[in-house]
Parts: structure tokens; sequence; C-alpha cells
């Protein structure tokens, strides 16, 4: 006897792939919500340039532009 294969419509699989990418972003803003003090962290221990290193790349942009 003949086995009958279900497919799903295109409408389903849109749905589907609508809820996966939700559950996704979902994830992401908590994992946001977890640890945006570390990403701030980050931004506070980023060093400006020096004046002189400023320069120094200025002046290395001009040679090899």
């Amino acid at each position: 006897m003949a086995q009958i294969i279900r497919f799903k419509t295109k409408q389903q699989l849109e749905t589907e792939k609508a809820g996966r990418v939700m559950r996704e972003w979902e994830a992401h803003l908590e994992w946001e919500d977890e640890n945006w003090h570390k990403v701030v962290d980050r931004e506070a221990e980023e060093q400006s340039l020096s004046q002189e290193d400023i320069e120094w790349l200025n002046e290395w942009v001009k040679k090899n532009d």
C-alpha cells in the first residue's frame, strides 16, 4: 500500500519561518539585556588616540592613498 506524503503549503512554511525569526530575535534581545553592561564596559575601556598617533595616521594615509 502506498504511503501518502503530506507537503506543507507555502503559507505554512512562511508562518514557521516567521515564528523562528521571532524566537531568534527574542533570544537576541534577552542576550542584549543580560550583557549590555559588558558592551558599555568595553566602550569605556577604549582609549582615544593621541595627537601624535592621529598625525602619523594622517601622514600614512596620504602616502598610501
